[in-house]
């Protein structure tokens, strides 16, 4: 793929705190006018590579670039080009929404009439125009959420960059954000999101899942679903045991996840009798399904999609 049409490109990356590896070898690509996901559990890595894309820290090792800008040698330029969204709005709540997307205008360099038609459009836009004369700290999470995106937007970037952008919205108020992502998308903004829910990564172009700071997957969503067989899960009393004896008897791969075993199968239904009948005094029941990305995690990984930490 030409670089011309790539808005990051990540190659052979890496970064420590101190001692502590954050992310490894990290190998990544996001083409213009898509919406990609990075998507991991709490503590992958998604935070520590948003950083580096928004310019705020810088690799330990290997490169990022955005729009063919590094981003150690032309921070200056990336910041022109980019829009940033964080998990914590970026608002000042004393202050109105006008007010708000005037200081952030003033921030590059807008001005005058310019200035006033952005402002009035990006609060169409974002259904905040009824809202323009209120303080910010009166608006709900969504709103505020509609506010940080609509200051993103102010200086007309290419490329946005959004850190678990609905994380703290009810499910009504996701919708919304993801309305609007869709349009900007069609509008020609390229679109990167850090995100832990997997329903988001599935409405993603291309995703890569993050693990422990490594890049385990990375593809389509319809793709690295597809690349899987039937997912077969075995519900019992000691899936360690039980583990053992599938690899045993079948030479088939299978993980632990709580009180199941699970395993992939093409035409995972045909071969459930076969297992029914194989371990019937340790299986309490037996279920198939289309795979899904967590499925896929867990193929990959050998755990649940689950995590508290940050990184």
């Amino acid at each position: 793929m030409g670089s011309d049409l790539l808005a990051i490109q990540v190659e052979n990356l890496s970064h420590f705190y101190a001692k502590r590896c954050a992310l490894s070898n990290i190998y990544l690509s996001v083409r213009q006018g898509n919406i990609f996901g990075l998507v991991g559990p709490n503590g992958s890595g998604k935070s520590t590579l948003f950083k580096i894309f928004a310019t705020l820290l810088f690799p330990t090792d290997g490169s990022a670039k955005i729009f063919a800008f590094d981003v150690v040698k032309r921070p200056e330029e990336i910041r022109k080009r980019i829009g940033v969204v964080f998990q914590s709005p970026a608002i000042d709540k004393k202050l109105t929404v006008w007010e708000n997307l005037l200081l952030q205008g003033h921030l590059y360099g807008l001005r005058g009439r310019h200035l006033r038609t952005q402002i009035e459009n990006l609060c169409a836009r974002m259904e905040l125009k009824d809202r323009i004369a209120e303080m910010a700290e009166t608006l709900s999470g969504g709103l505020l959420r509609r506010l940080d995106l609509a200051r993103s937007l102010m200086h007309a970037p290419r490329l946005l960059l959004l850190d678990e952008p609905t994380n703290g919205l009810d499910p009504l108020a996701r919708k919304e954000i993801w309305q609007l992502l869709e349009l900007l998308k069609m509008e020609g903004t390229t679109i990167c999101l850090s995100t832990h829910f997997l329903e988001e990564a599935d409405r993603c172009d291309e995703i890569s899942f993050l693990h422990q700071g490594n890049v385990v997957a990375s593809g389509t969503p319809t793709g690295l679903k597809r690349s899987q067989g039937e997912t077969i899960s075995l519900r019992c009393s000691n899936p360690p045991r039980l583990k053992a004896l599938i690899e045993e008897k079948f030479r088939a791969t299978s993980v632990i996840t709580g009180d199941e075993v699970r395993l992939e199968r093409a035409n995972g239904a045909e071969f459930v009798p076969t297992l029914a009948a194989a371990f019937s005094d340790m299986v309490d029941s037996i279920t198939v399904g289309k795979p899904n990305l967590e499925d896929l995690y867990i193929r990959v990984t050998g755990s649940r999609f689950s995590g508290e930490k940050h990184a």
